[in-house]
């Protein structure tokens, strides 16, 4: 596994839309390995494929203990309001203020394209 570049703003490739994975193989399982070990090496808790120059629909999450990639993610709904504070590794030492949902449904693929 590799530790990618995160690109930042204003990158022109963070705002371009992503293809749809199709391919499910073991290249898909090396990069998803490489975001992971890119989110570790960066301390975030999430990182997307465009934040390394890859545009496709996956992206990875952990936090406390649970850890997961979501490749075709689609969000089918969202409930409640929340304010937090976060940051983003393509604009690295900002922190704001974001309106989230409580809480989402989410319909993805995992590695093996279920």
């Amino acid at each position: 596994m590799a530790v990618l570049d995160v690109i930042t703003v204003p990158n022109p490739l963070l705002n371009q839309p992503c293809a749809k994975v199709d391919v499910f193989d073991y290249e898909l399982t090396r990069f998803v390995g490489d975001l992971f070990e890119t989110m570790d090496a960066a301390k975030g808790i999430g990182l997307a494929a465009p934040q390394v120059g890859i545009l496709q629909r996956v992206c990875v999450v952990g936090f406390d203990k649970n850890r997961f990639a979501l490749v075709n993610p689609r969000l089918v709904s969202g409930s409640g309001d929340s304010y937090f504070e976060e940051g983003c590794l393509s604009i690295p030492d900002l922190l704001r203020w974001v309106e989230r949902y409580d809480e989402i449904k989410v319909e993805a693929q995992d590695l093996k394209g279920n």
